[in-house]
């Protein structure tokens, strides 16, 4: 009986194996992927909260990752207000 499955499942392993490549363009030409338009999108995004945190003038507060190799800033986006408060406190209490 084992031998039975076992020789059931190397066959099925083999024809899809053989037969899969040569029906993925069949596949591919029927296959219709729907996007949604840029309205859509933001009708769909603009419920979403992010909080970001900034200076005095508005600007996006950034930092220098020292172990980034090449010079360069990041700054966050947040979706959740305790995590940005968590983020203030940590950016108040390092070095400017």
């Amino acid at each position: 009986m084992k031998s039975f499955v076992r020789w059931g499942a190397t066959l099925g392993l083999i024809g899809g194996a053989l037969l899969g490549p040569s029906l993925t363009p069949v596949v591919m030409e029927r296959t219709q992927v729907l996007a949604l338009t840029e309205a859509e999108i933001i009708t769909k995004l603009k419920p979403i909260p992010v909080f970001t945190l900034t200076n005095a003038e508005g600007a996006p507060l950034v930092a220098t990752p020292p172990e980034f190799p090449q010079p360069s800033t990041c700054s966050w986006s947040l979706h959740q207000p305790a995590g940005c408060q968590s983020l203030l406190g940590d950016a108040e209490n390092s070095e400017p």
